[in-house]
């Protein structure tokens, strides 16, 4: 989580003799406003106790805590920038201009650093601590019963434009002044009204704050705001895991579980949605079957009908026939002898065709047919079979077609 840009900022600058806890809060116009400051002195090498009294006494760590302060066996100091792509190679190039720099290299170094100059980006004001220094930090944080968002030097928030500075808590020998060192005189003892006009620019402050006894803070809270430390926060954030706050868990508890209702209440709409849809599909599906076999039975039955149809088409379709017909088949079967048999007949209205069998071979049958006035004889065709079996072909026409 970003420190810039926080509604509310508690700034503890903590030394061997004495802790100063400064509380912001966001006003109007984006200006942070001093809502309360304490300062407390460190009695019997317990500097947490004194932390803890001046966090009680300005109401409580509120928003995000910052540890304003040195640790033991650190250094800084101001160089040029280094045109190194990328947050961990510039630390990496760093680790090279520290026996430059210091007079004793910390071991396992932890470097802070940040533009001294805003945008320009030319200079940079950089911090580097042993690794171990972590673990007084950790010890400062469990005496106070605190955890820290991150450790800032307060010369890490001095502007290459700004006038000599001198932090009586950390350096009481030596003032910085333009990126080097010089010893302190009497008169440096005195806080500059240009760090107090700068101060009040920048914030909303009660009148009368000792602005010389808060300075550490004052500092850290000015680059906090700007927006050198929106773009270089990386640069400065060291203070591992453990040590930082863990916040919002609740929030953070109910969001996943917010989350999860919400994630089951879509699981279930979507399974309510595709078991209707499902449903919805398997009723179309029978009805479409139940459509195709009524369809497959109303063909078959379509096509029966039109065969019914068609023949009964066909059968309107025939001439009608002459009603004496059989009355003359029956004259014709009357008139043959009684030992012929008729095998075969094919009579198409007019025409009769008949194939004829019998035991007698003298089987007279013009003489026999004489007395029908309807038919004569067009054809007649006589051959024995055998000794006793005569085959006859006839065919019989209309009377007045023969004539």
């Amino acid at each position: 989580m970003r420190l810039f840009g926080r509604w509310e900022y508690t700034l503890v600058s903590f030394s061997r003799t004495r802790a100063a806890v400064c509380r912001f809060r966001r006003a109007s116009r984006g200006k942070y406003r001093l809502a309360a400051c304490s300062s407390v002195p460190v009695g019997e090498n317990d500097p947490g106790e004194a932390i803890r009294t001046a966090i009680r006494e300005t109401g409580g760590a509120q928003g995000c805590l910052i540890l304003c302060g040195d640790v033991p066996g650190g250094g800084f100091f101001r160089c040029p920038a280094l045109s190194v792509p990328g947050i961990s190679a510039r630390r990496s190039a760093l680790e090279f201009e520290l026996p430059r720099r210091l007079t004793e290299v910390p071991a396992d170094p932890i470097i802070q650093f940040i533009p001294a100059d805003g945008e320009k980006n030319t200079l940079w004001n950089v911090y580097a601590f042993p690794g171990s220094g972590f673990l007084s930090l950790a010890a400062l944080l469990s005496a106070c019963r605190k955890k820290a968002d991150d450790l800032i030097h307060p010369l890490l928030a001095v502007r290459a434009d700004d006038p000599d500075v001198m932090l009586s808590v950390l350096e009481q020998d030596f003032v910085f002044s333009r990126g080097q060192w010089r010893a302190a005189g009497e008169e440096d003892r005195v806080p500059s009204p240009v760090w107090e006009e700068e101060f009040r620019k920048c914030f909303i402050l009660p009148e009368k704050t000792p602005i010389q006894e808060y300075m550490e803070c004052l500092l850290v809270m000015r680059l906090l705001m700007s927006n050198a430390f929106r773009d270089g926060e990386r640069g400065v954030r060291v203070l591992p895991a453990p040590l930082r706050p863990k916040r919002l868990r609740l929030h953070l508890a109910a969001t996943v579980l917010l989350l999860l209702l919400l994630g089951g209440i879509h699981l279930k709409t979507v399974a309510q949605s595709a078991a209707a849809r499902s449903k919805e599909y398997s009723t179309l599906v029978s009805e479409r079957d139940n459509y195709r076999r009524k369809s497959s039975r109303l063909r078959t039955s379509l096509k029966k009908e039109e065969k019914e149809s068609r023949e009964l088409q066909r059968i309107l379709q025939l001439e009608e026939g002459d009603r004496e017909t059989l009355t003359r088949l029956e004259d014709l079967t009357t008139s043959l002898p009684p030992d012929m048999l008729v095998t075969s007949l094919r009579f198409n209205g007019t025409t009769a065709d008949l194939m004829l069998q019998s035991e007698s071979a003298t089987a007279n049958l013009p003489a026999a047919l004489k007395s029908i006035r309807y038919w004569k004889i067009a054809q007649l065709q006589q051959r024995t079979m055998g000794e006793t079996l005569t085959m006859t072909v006839l065919r019989l026409v209309p009377a007045e077609e023969s004539k």
